[in-house]
């Protein structure tokens, strides 16, 4: 079996019991707005060296402009933002999701494409460009998750010719892929047509994550996210799939309710941004300079826009 790493979607930011149990997660909340340095910081002391991390780029990255309400941020030029367009606008947007990835820790960045970003000439290149020339990735893994009419196949192609890792749900289509990539990277959203994981789901993903020779990383999102990785987990830590005792999902864990693959709130999906206020954050640690500044704008326009 593959090397494998279970987590979820998004991160509890201030509660190590997770960070002890699994050894990834997906830092979503950073797809709406920015979260303040120090606080990432704050939340690394509580993992294990070895927690992997995920930081999502944020929207106005890889969105659409015409899509975005209300006005761009840092007084940028709307229409040259987004899209991954290669522009003076988003070189000022990644300079601050790489300060996140930076005091994260993190070693990988997860841009999600929306709709409108099809498979055309125009943004095949944009995303072969924006990942050379904005994101120049080095150590760093850039995974890109696509909506819209791509299909399994051509996304993957692109992936590899763009230099990225593609996200996607195995289950979206009924049946699992029968390409698979190098490394793999796959969204669980809710099995296709149903609105619950259950048992044969379950070991169903095992035996086919169990068919790739590289790594395999599995993100679980939805409301019951952490119920399900671990139910994956105890699955994948016995020989037989179902342990010493036949334990499976009882019948109120059994059907658990995941978000359909076609809702927003799959994107959207955040914790509530309180929970940051509960990392520890220690006295004199807010260093962040120019961070600062543009979070007041942020600020000042979400106040405005109230």
């Amino acid at each position: 079996m593959p090397e494998i790493r279970i987590g979820c979607s998004p991160v509890p930011p201030h509660r190590r019991s997770y960070f002890d149990r699994f050894s990834f997660g997906e830092i979503s909340q950073t797809w709406m707005d920015p979260v303040r340095p120090q606080r990432l910081r704050a939340m690394r002391k509580l993992m294990k060296p070895d927690f992997e991390l995920v930081v999502t780029a944020w929207r106005w990255l890889t969105q659409d402009p015409l899509d975005e309400r209300g006005a761009a941020p840092l007084g940028l030029n709307k229409a040259h933002t987004g899209m991954l367009q290669v522009t003076d606008e988003n070189r000022q947007i990644w300079a601050l999701v790489a300060q996140q990835l930076r005091a994260s820790r993190a070693h990988s960045v997860l841009l999600k494409t929306p709709n409108t970003f099809g498979p055309s000439k125009t943004n095949r290149t944009a995303l072969t460009q924006f990942v050379k020339e904005i994101i120049q990735p080095g150590d760093l893994q850039v995974i890109w998750e696509p909506r819209g009419i791509w299909d399994y196949e051509d996304a993957l192609e692109q992936a590899q010719e763009s230099g990225v890792l593609l996200a996607s749900d195995p289950f979206t289509d009924g049946a699992f892929p029968e390409q698979l990539a190098d490394k793999a990277y796959y969204v669980l959203t809710g099995p296709h047509g149903q609105a619950r994981f259950r048992e044969d789901d379950l070991l169903r993903l095992i035996d086919f994550v169990d068919e790739h020779d590289e790594a395999v990383t599995l993100v679980v999102r939805g409301d019951d996210r952490e119920r399900v990785a671990s139910r994956i987990l105890r699955l994948l830590e016995t020989d037989t799939g179902l342990g010493e005792e036949e334990v499976t999902l009882d019948d109120e864990a059994a059907a658990v309710p995941m978000a359909s693959v076609d809702d927003d709130s799959v994107w959207d999906e955040l914790d509530d941004d309180s929970a940051w206020d509960k990392v520890p954050v220690e006295e004199g640690d807010d260093d962040d300079g120019v961070f600062d500044s543009d979070e007041d704008e942020l600020d000042e326009e979400e106040d405005e826009e109230k």
